[in-house]
């Protein structure tokens, strides 16, 4: 049996195939129509494929037994519940699925499984050694570690935690994580032109995790500090302010500690002492919130050559006074939304609301209390009852409240109540129910009317469509398959013509 179709190298599968004598007719000549009529699927096929790249597939791909260059055959995969047409293979195609191949002659079919490869472009990489020089100033928020990095410009660099950061946009690969495996640091003195050099090796490592290891050295140097040096503001200008409501490390009389105004590398820069005092400007205004303006002023001295410099910032702090809840007021009633075509509805929280104020300011809306929950989706599950719904109203001090609301969802389509439906004794039932290999749907009506068969699952999605044709019959029969229903769930079975519809729950085991 072929377990591995590598498309990324080109290689050509080599098709073993193994029959029984009773079935072949011809020694030299061919197979006979009977070995045609018989199809086996693999069923644990693999396939290598390279991030970008597309390739071809055909039934001769994934046949085990049948395969007949006469015969003409169709591939689908099944996809959260829905076949879809199978004749390329992409790296967006789901890493595993299970297809079928339908041989289009004779009618016969079979199901299989395809494991996906996605094979990323980090092969072809070379690891390289290069040198970098520096030249910084000593007091900035930065830190050496995430400069160095042998990689083009292009490439967007994300710390994700400590020593470690995720490269994106670097040319095939998508991203790649990237961690600082071993510095080794010289730290320079008075009498040196180098403030530190470090040797560094860092590893790159590829989504299906294969690594390689860098090798650079960073020379950092800094530029002599004087009177126009600028520092930075936090006055919402060059720096955002300092807000109560974060975790910020405190000073002296409760400001932020000046390490988060004036980060220094202590490391690097042990040359260099400072300290710093701190004037109120003004405090400003009293009631929801207030502002403290802060002029903080810095004393710097070089301890190599005596140099001392006084430089200053603005520090502003913005605290929340407010402690009054906002007031909320939901729809009364109960209130019916529909859903749109698809069997979805998406609805914001605002839009339950009658009313919503508060005393400093705009009100927010969310679903749920934390406040990150703008809107929900409801599907057919949802529809012919009433739920009973909460929506939550928050301040931008974090004070909140909430009111209760009733909400119904209606189908898709309004329901017109048919004079003849009472007379018609419309009846559509599923047996067994639940089904689990297999189910019959049963159709009746004293007036039988053209019109379809409508399964979606609990999402909404259609994934079965049958229409029903009058056979002069006041009864219409359809046997469900396991493979009409692949995937276990809730399933929801409507007939439809015109206004009447009549809709049933599928439970598939």
């Amino acid at each position: 049996m072929r377990t591995l179709i590598n498309r990324s190298l080109g290689v050509i599968p080599i098709y073993i195939l193994c029959i029984p004598l009773a079935m072949l007719c011809f020694c030299n000549t061919g197979f006979s129509q009977q070995a045609c009529d018989i199809l086996q699927c693999n069923d644990a096929a693999k396939i290598k494929i390279e991030i970008g790249k597309s390739y071809p597939i055909s039934a001769a791909d994934l046949l085990d037994i049948g395969y007949c260059t006469d015969h003409s055959y169709k591939l689908d995969y099944l996809y959260k519940g829905i076949l879809n047409p199978l004749d390329t293979i992409t790296s967006n195609t789901p890493s595993f699925f299970q297809y079928r191949i339908v041989d289009q002659t004779n009618g016969n079919s079979c199901w299989g499984h395809i494991t996906l490869i996605k094979l990323d472009c980090i092969d072809d990489f070379i690891p390289v050694k290069s040198n970098k020089s520096y030249n910084l100033f000593c007091y900035e928020s930065f830190k050496v570690d995430d400069l160095g990095f042998n990689i083009p410009d292009s490439v967007e660099l994300i710390k994700t935690g400590d020593n470690q950061f995720t490269a994106s946009n670097w040319a095939r690969c998508g991203a790649v994580k990237i961690k600082v495996v071993r510095d080794f640091t010289i730290h320079g003195t008075c009498d040196s032109s180098f403030m530190q050099i470090i040797y560094r090796t860092w590893r790159v490592t590829s989504p299906d995790n294969r690594s390689f290891d860098f090798t650079d050295t960073i020379t950092v140097s800094y530029w002599n500090i004087d009177s126009s040096y600028k520092l930075p503001d936090y006055n919402g200008i060059d720096q955002p302010v300092f807000d109560c409501r974060n975790s910020w490390l405190r000073g002296r009389n409760g400001n932020p500690d000046g390490t988060l105004s004036f980060e220094k590398n202590y490391k690097a820069c042990n040359t260099l002492g400072t300290t710093y005092t701190d004037d109120t400007l003004s405090i400003q205004p009293e009631g929801c919130h207030r502002i403290l303006e802060l002029r903080r002023n810095w004393f710097i001295l070089n301890w190599c050559n005596f140099e001392t410099f006084n430089l200053s910032q603005l520090v502003y702090v913005r605290c929340y006074n407010d402690s009054i809840n906002p007031v909320a007021l939901c729809k009364s009633g109960i209130i019916e939304f529909q859903l749109n075509q698809n069997n979805v509805l998406t609805l914001n929280a605002n839009e339950l609301l009658q009313d919503a104020t508060d005393n400093c300011g705009l009100a927010q809306t969310s679903w749920d209390e934390a406040g990150f929950i703008q809107s929900k989706q409801f599907g057919l599950a949802d529809t012919g009852k009433i739920l009973d719904l909460k929506v939550w109203v928050y301040d931008s001090s974090g004070n909140k409240t909430s009111c209760d609301v009733q909400v119904k969802i209606l189908p898709n389509q309004i329901v017109r109540i048919d004079p003849m439906l009472q007379t018609e004794n419309l009846k559509l039932f599923c047996i067994p129910n639940p089904m689990q290999t297999s189910s019959t749907i049963f159709f009746e009506s004293d007036k039988f009317r053209n019109g379809n068969i409508n399964i979606r699952n609990q999402n909404g999605e259609l994934v079965f469509k049958m229409p029903i044709i009058s056979n002069l019959s006041n009864k219409w029969v359809y046997y469900l398959k396991d493979s009409d229903l692949p995937i276990s769930g809730v399933y929801y079975l409507t007939y439809q013509n015109e206004g009447i519809f009549k809709t049933v729950k599928l439970v598939r085991f």
